[in-house]
C-alpha cells in the first residue's frame, strides 16, 4: 500500500492504466436520462469515465483546471468537448443547463464551506429531478490514513502539500442536506489507482419544491 501523496501528474497518468473501477456501470439507467443533453464531467482528470462515456455515445463535456488532465482526456475521448474550469471560481454555465452532472473525486480539495458553495453551484446548474454522481475520499480510506498529515480543519487535511478533505457518514449526509434527494450514498472500494481506496458513491437529485 502506498503511504505518500503523489505529484499530482502522477496521479493523472496512473488512472488510465487499466485498474479496475467499473463504478458508472451501477449507473446506466440513470446516465440514459441524459441521452439528448450532455453530460458535464467536473475534474476529469486522466479521462477514464470520459472515455467510459463517449464509447457508449453520450456527449460529454469534459471540464478540469489541468492543462495536463484536458490533454490526457483529448487523447482518450477525442468525441468529448473539452474546458478548463476552476470550481472555486464558480461554474460557467447557464442555470438548469444538465441533466446529469459527474464528479469523481474532484470535490474534496476545498474548505467545507467552498464545498459547500460548489455543491450547491452544481444544484444550479442541473435541471429540476437532475442528477449529480459524485465520489469522495472517505475517512476509512487507507491510503490517506496512513499518510502524514496536517489538519487544517475538520476532516480537511494538508497531505503531501496538498489538501484533501476526507468524508464520513455524518460530512455526506451534511453536503446533500439542503435542496436535495439522495437516491444513494455508500462506502466503496475503488483499484483505479493501484491498491484498494475507499471513496463515498452519492447519487443525489435535485429536489425542488
Amino acid at each position: 500500500m502506498r503511504t505518500g501523496v503523489e505529484s499530482w501528474g502522477e496521479i493523472l497518468r496512473s488512472s488510465g492504466r487499466g485498474y479496475e473501477d467499473p463504478w458508472l456501470e451501477r449507473w446506466q439507467t440513470l446516465l440514459e436520462t441524459s441521452r439528448k443533453i450532455p453530460i458535464l464531467e467536473l475534474g476529469c482528470g486522466g479521462g477514464q469515465d470520459t472515455r467510459f462515456l463517449t464509447e457508449l455515445g453520450f456527449a460529454v463535456i469534459a471540464a478540469d483546471f489541468s492543462n495536463e488532465a484536458l490533454e490526457l482526456t483529448r487523447r482518450r475521448a477525442p468525441e468529448a468537448a473539452l474546458k478548463n474550469v476552476d470550481l472555486t471560481r464558480g461554474l460557467p454555465f447557464p442555470d438548469a443547463a444538465f441533466r446529469v452532472i459527474l464528479a469523481s473525486l474532484s470535490l474534496h480539495y476545498f474548505p467545507w464551506s467552498k464545498t459547500l458553495q460548489i455543491v450547491q453551484d452544481v444544484r444550479r446548474c442541473l435541471q429540476p429531478g437532475g442528477y449529480l454522481l459524485a465520489r469522495f475520499n472517505s475517512t476509512r480510506d487507507p491510503h490517506y490514513s496512513a499518510a502524514e498529515k496536517q489538519e487544517i480543519e475538520e476532516n480537511f487535511y494538508l497531505v503531501g502539500g496538498m489538501p484533501k478533505r476526507l468524508f464520513d457518514r455524518t460530512s455526506v449526509d451534511a453536503l446533500f442536506r439542503e435542496g436535495w434527494e439522495v437516491i444513494g450514498a455508500d462506502e466503496r472500494v475503488t483499484l483505479r489507482y493501484g491498491g484498494e481506496k475507499v471513496v463515498w458513491e452519492v447519487a443525489a437529485r435535485r429536489a425542488d419544491g
